[in-house]
């Protein structure tokens, strides 16, 4: 299965992964409420509101620039609803009920130009809060700055540190920042989105709290692009 952007037409392209753990899809999986039957409606339906669970079989809602086989893994970002449309910014909250999953796809269940509905089969679920747990850290001392978006927007909630930039709709991205029990920064998540490519990675490296507060210091500027 393979989408061509609607911009431009050209297909995926893939980035090869610099420190970070994995790579994964942000947008271009949809997790319908109902994860048993396509929806009814099809533009408007209810998202899951928890992670799924290891063992599970769902229907989703995939589109560019997934590409993917039957049978091949993948990584996708869960977030609830209203995460999902919003941001982590309007719905905090819902940073505790988001999650890095890994799938495997097993069939096609109705196939579309733009957009397709496939069965996957939950292999594994880890709640971003264990993230750091699960890879192994990476501290990247003076290379850590960039490996982070150099952000104009920060928004924190209890230990989390959401970072976000956007260049006049054109181009943009955010980091997530988990901050553990012992006060250490760990970067977690990276994305990076322009009008017709997105990259998400996820992984767990040390920032050191100088180099956050320069971050907030410099103003926007892309090191990812």
């Amino acid at each position: 299965m393979l989408f061509k952007c609607h911009i431009c037409g050209k297909e995926p392209q893939q980035k090869p992964v610099t420190d970070f753990a994995i790579e994964l899809y942000e947008n271009a999986v949809d997790w319908p409420e109902n994860g048993e039957q396509i929806p009814l409606d099809k533009k408007y339906y209810y998202r899951l509101e928890t992670a799924p669970k290891v063992g599970e079989k769902r229907i989703v809602n995939v589109r560019y620039p997934f590409h993917h086989k039957i049978g091949e893994e993948f990584w996708s970002l869960f977030m609830p609803g209203m995460a999902y449309f919003n941001g982590w910014d309007e719905a905090p909250e819902e940073l505790f009920q988001s999650a890095v999953v890994k799938c495997r796809m097993n069939q096609v269940a109705e196939e579309h130009i733009k957009e397709s509905w496939i069965e996957i089969l939950i292999l594994d679920v880890i709640p971003l809060q264990g993230v750091s747990k699960r890879f192994p850290a990476v501290d990247n001392g003076e290379n850590s700055e960039r490996l982070i978006e150099v952000c104009k927007d920060l928004f924190e909630y209890k230990c989390w540190k959401y970072y976000s930039w956007n260049f006049q709709g054109d181009a943009g991205g955010w980091a997530l920042v988990y901050v553990d029990e012992a006060c250490v920064n760990h970067l977690i998540l990276v994305n990076e989105w322009s009008m017709c490519d997105e990259y998400t990675y996820c992984g767990n490296i040390i920032l050191e709290q100088e180099v956050l507060e320069r971050f907030k210091m410099k103003g926007i500027e892309s090191i990812l692009f």
